[in-house]
């Protein structure tokens, strides 16, 4: 198991019709897509023993979410099954349609205010990094992207050396990050949070990237 896993077998894009279709070319559905970031974020459920009623209540929303996104959960159209999982030829394409993707993306705006962005970074990630706007980027994409080695800022470097996040797109994760808010952003970011002033302004900053970053493409990938 270890060396089919490990061979290169294992990642080659090989399904048909679609050239996409191996590693991190799988789209998520909605309750992998939930529970994934429930888990990413450490989000804790209420004790089904202790709290009966905020357990319920809870899974409850999630359920609810999730049929928007187009998982009635436990009750799929038909006896096959949900269509992501057996029907040919769009298989897991059956998730995206304009109102689920909308939904998707409203999931994770409407998600992201209720955690505490700044002590979570603060939590997670060594600070030295954390206080690097650009290392903070590549930190997040190694545990929130699909297919992430070999990260770099770097347009120089040859697109086919690069990994499936592009440079091109981390530079689009940097400007959501930072935005225009200060004539020089990245040292305003490494200052702040160095020095742990201006909580509220990286509060915001960190809300705009992992918007950028939870709302993108790749995120919806696993």
């Amino acid at each position: 198991i270890e060396e089919l896993l490990s061979s290169q077998h294992f990642y080659n894009n090989n399904t048909t019709p679609y050239a996409d279709d191996g590693f991190g070319g799988i789209i998520k559905s909605p309750l992998e897509l939930m529970i994934g970031t429930y888990r990413f974020f450490e989000v804790q459920i209420p004790s089904l023993a202790t709290d009966a009623a905020g357990f319920y209540e809870r899974t409850g929303m999630i359920i609810d979410r999730v049929k928007t996104m187009g998982m009635d959960f436990y009750q799929p159209f038909d006896v096959a099954g949900y269509d992501a999982y057996h029907q040919f030829p769009i298989y897991h394409r059956s998730w995206i349609t304009v109102n689920n993707l909308t939904n998707r993306y409203n999931f994770i705006y409407e998600f992201l205010p209720d955690v505490e962005l700044y002590q979570f970074i603060r939590d997670n990630i060594d600070f030295s990094e954390a206080s690097d706007a650009r290392r903070l980027i590549i930190d997040l994409a190694s545990f929130l992207l699909p297919q992430v080695n070999n990260l770099t800022f770097d347009t120089t470097v040859d697109e086919s050396q690069q990994a499936t996040v592009t440079s091109e797109r981390l530079l689009y994760f940097l400007n959501k990050f930072l935005d225009i808010i200060d004539p020089d952003p990245e040292a305003a970011w490494t200052d702040r949070y160095t020095n742990q002033q201006g909580i509220n302004t990286m509060e915001g900053q960190l809300h705009n990237l992992f918007n950028a970053m939870l709302q993108s493409p790749e995120y919806q990938l696993q």
